[in-house]
């Protein structure tokens, strides 16, 4: 490591500590010089596209719930600006909520969860871009390399866009069947399908806007 080097750590899970020691083992390298590898190549753009389909999923299903529960009861009128205002609301922490479902624990039930510290070193430009986009997702750089490492161990991200592309298909259904029923969509229906349809227990339900 160079003077103008930067080490970064992170806590992975035994079970992911196996899977990065497996994943640098079939490319040559060591564990250290993998996730400086992977992070180079992220900070490069050429796998960015799986976390950014998951941040638009978070995002879709929060201004759906939020549509939903503003027009459901009173009837109101959804105005351009007041979409444009939810929006700007829901993209400002979709980033963050997906981080923390891909920080969540996957490895199979049973699994010793026991934390393990890796640590690699970068470039002190490398570092300074990945503390500016981790700071775009208003998370730390650890948490920014943790997400990187999680989406590059797999598919595991995309079982969760899967999972939140379900639950808005859900969402639908329900929401079309109770105005096709009764014409209206009560606050509790919208609050209820918000929490069986969150993602990651122990992130929590994101709870729709609250409008007075």
């Amino acid at each position: 490591m160079t003077r103008r080097d930067i080490s970064v750590s992170i806590r992975l899970s035994q079970y992911h500590h196996i899977a990065v020691q497996d994943a640098a083992k079939t490319t040559g390298l060591r564990v250290g010089e993998w996730l400086r590898f992977i992070l180079r190549r992220h900070l490069s753009g050429e796998d960015s596209t799986r976390v950014d389909l998951l941040q638009s999923a978070v995002a879709v299903r929060a201004l759906l719930l939020n549509v939903l529960l503003f027009l459901g009861p009173a009837k109101k009128v959804l105005t351009p600006g007041r979409l444009a205002e939810l929006w700007k609301q829901i993209d400002a922490g979709s980033a963050a909520k997906t981080a923390k479902l891909l920080a969540q624990p996957t490895a199979p039930v049973g699994t010793h969860q026991s934390s393990v510290q890796l640590s690699t070193s970068l470039a002190s430009g490398e570092y300074d871009d990945a503390t500016r986009r981790a700071q775009a997702k208003g998370i730390t750089v650890a948490e920014f390399l943790r997400e990187v490492v999680l989406t590059q161990l797999g598919d595991d991200n995309l079982s969760i866009l899967h999972q939140h592309l379900q639950n808005i298909r859900m969402i639908l259904d329900e929401a079309i069947r109770h105005l096709t029923g009764t014409g209206e969509l009560p606050r509790d229906v919208v609050m209820d399908l918000a929490a069986r349809t969150s993602v990651g227990a122990s992130v929590g339900a994101e709870s729709p806007d609250q409008e007075s």
